[in-house]
């Protein structure tokens, strides 16, 4: 699996070189499909052209033999005058083109015979000579050589005959040779070949003259077991398209047959002449995708290396700065993406430098500041632990405070009921004023101590609510010190001073009223007392309002009696909260 980005750089370069070699190897081979058509149908084309024009000249040689056969002077007695009139059209068609005979003859039945040259001609042997005896107007040879020349030649033999009986045979003899400097021309390229068989595979025309009269269907020499299995191919098809190898050459062969003989022609193309272009581009190809790759694999190479330093440099600055090494700079100067984050790593290097110097500056503070707290938390522990039994007794001692005044206040609220019921009597009595004067004078007297233990309780109110809120205070102050574990105390406290002063609002109240109820009383008793007799109802009503009076002090008493209650269990929840923060201060460390 690749990891690093140069061997994925390189790897996408093999790909690309890959696809190309794909694209021209696909490009070359279709190149080679096309040429192999065009070529097939080049070889189709000559074949089938050449083979018409054999074709036609060979029908022309016939045509030459029927005719001259057919003429008074060949078909009369004077072999003189025959003689003459061959060498005659022999002389006047040798110089064209396309002309194969070499010598016509005219033969006796008997087997003499003697050429247009004057040389007699022993052919009686001859087959195509004993076919044409044998009935047939027209036969053409297998090669043979000639005996007059010994040359390889085709005989064309066909009968002379005056008033349908054979006079003699005319036979033409066709140089093969001749033929074959004709064939030779017929080949595709430089390379190509063009040769000739007859029906028996024997051959007629070659540009190798040693392979004239050679019969190509069997193996021998030169003639190989491939060729000559497609050479049979040939005379079983008749007509089509082989590839063989010939004397090590790669070949490729169209063949068509010539109707008037029989006869094969055979165009013959060397593959390697033939791709030779193809294969000089392939070569050329080759090379240009070797030097390519090569270029491109030195490049990139060479490429992947610069790219990739700085990034390497990048992966080992990170590395070193997560181990701490903070002082080797970033060395990077490229002008590109890598180069700016390069310059990005760097600076952020001395910004982690400066922030760590700065942290340490802060930690050596922070440690300072950690022994002085240590230090503080220290004294801090001491002086708690000398003010939590301080606190905790002037918790109880409010505490116990509030419960005695609690208690002074139930007893004074009895007290003020019983004033309430004289009150109700003096008023049942009243007429007898006279007579309970003495009684009045007491009553009243006793209103008046009652009034007084009253202030007293209000006073006694006053200095504790006072105390309670200097607790709170200290209690508060203390439960800043000790940080968390006094959030709880500061709580409470806060409504330990909130309870006290509204208690002592409350007593505040209760002492205005008290002022303003033993100033009436006090101015209201005396005169009451000298004429009662005469102002009964007036007295009455001052007792009436002195009754509403302590009816309403009776209430507030009450309810500075439940506040109390409230002081002394909020005195509790202070004392208890204390005892807590102050085993939470000594239980921490340092």
């Amino acid at each position: 699996m690749l990891k690093s980005i140069k061997s994925k750089i390189l790897a996408l370069l093999l790909l690309a070189v890959a696809v190309l070699i794909v694209t021209n190897l696909i490009a070359v081979v279709a190149a080679r499909q096309s040429q192999a058509k065009q070529l097939n149908i080049a070889l189709y084309d000559s074949a089938m052209a050449n083979s018409k024009m054999i074709d036609e000249r060979i029908r022309r040689h016939i045509d030459r033999l029927s005719v001259l056969a057919n003429t008074a002077t060949v078909q009369g007695d004077d072999i003189a005058s025959t003689k003459s009139y061959l060498l005659f059209e022999h002389k006047r068609n040798l110089d064209q083109e396309g002309y194969y005979f070499d010598l016509i003859a005219a033969i006796e039945p008997d087997g003499s015979s003697f050429d247009i040259n004057g040389d007699k001609v022993e052919v009686y042997d001859r087959v195509y000579f004993q076919e044409v005896l044998a009935g047939k107007d027209l036969v053409i040879s297998e090669p043979i050589f000639s005996r007059s020349g010994g040359k390889i030649s085709v005989a064309i033999a066909t009968a002379v005959k005056k008033d349908g009986k054979l006079v003699r045979v005319l036979m033409g003899m066709m140089s093969l040779e001749k033929l074959s400097d004709e064939i030779i021309t017929m080949k595709h390229g430089e390379n190509g070949r063009a040769y000739m068989i007859d029906d028996r595979g024997t051959c007629l025309a070659h540009q190798d003259k040693t392979l004239l009269g050679l019969d190509f269907t069997r193996e021998n020499g030169p003639i190989t077991a491939e060729m000559a299995n497609m050479v049979q191919l040939m005379l079983a098809t008749k007509t089509g398209a082989a590839e063989y190898s010939f004397r090590g050459v790669n070949s490729i062969l169209n063949y068509q047959q010539i109707p008037s003989t029989g006869w094969f022609l055979g165009i013959v193309a060397d593959r390697s002449e033939v791709f030779a272009e193809i294969n000089r581009l392939t070569s050329l190809l080759a090379v240009i995708i070797f030097i390519t790759t090569l270029l491109l694999l030195v490049l990139g190479w060479r490429f992947t290396g610069k790219t990739v330093q700085p990034i390497s440099e990048l992966v080992d600055a990170t590395r070193r700065i997560a181990q701490g090494d903070l002082e080797t700079k970033i060395a990077v100067h490229t002008d590109d993406e890598i180069g700016h984050l390069a310059q990005s790593f760097e600076r952020m290097r001395l910004d982690t430098k400066d922030l760590i110097s700065n942290i340490a500056l802060a930690g050596n503070r922070v440690s300072d500041i950690a022994r002085v707290l240590a230090i503080k938390a220290d004294q801090t522990a001491e002086t708690v632990k000398t003010k939590v039994i301080p606190a905790d007794t002037a918790s109880s001692a409010a505490g116990k405070e509030t419960k005695e005044l609690t208690g002074i206040a139930d007893e004074r609220l009895s007290e003020m009921d019983r004033g309430q019921q004289g009150i109700d009597n003096v008023v049942s009595t009243m007429r007898e004023i006279e007579k309970s004067a003495n009684q009045v004078t007491l009553s009243i007297s006793t209103l008046n101590q009652a009034i007084d233990d009253v202030g007293a309780f209000v006073d006694a109110i006053n200095a504790i609510a006072g105390q309670t809120d200097k607790l709170a205070e200290e209690a508060a102050i203390e439960a800043t010190r000790a940080g968390e574990a006094g959030k709880g105390f500061a709580v409470v406290a806060d409504e330990v001073r909130k309870l006290a002063e509204s208690s002592s609002e409350s007593a505040a109240e209760i002492s205005r009223l008290i002022s303003r109820v033993v100033s009436e009383v006090q101015q209201q008793s005396a005169a009451s007392l000298e004429d009662g007799k005469k102002k009964m109802p007036r007295n009455e009503r001052v007792m009436q309002h002195i009754n509403q009076s302590l009816v309403a002090i009776t209430g507030l008493v009450q309810d500075l009696s439940e506040k109390a209650k409230e002081v002394a269990e909020a005195a509790e929840e202070v004392g208890i909260a204390d005892q807590d923060a102050d085993k939470d201060i000594i239980s921490r460390p340092g």
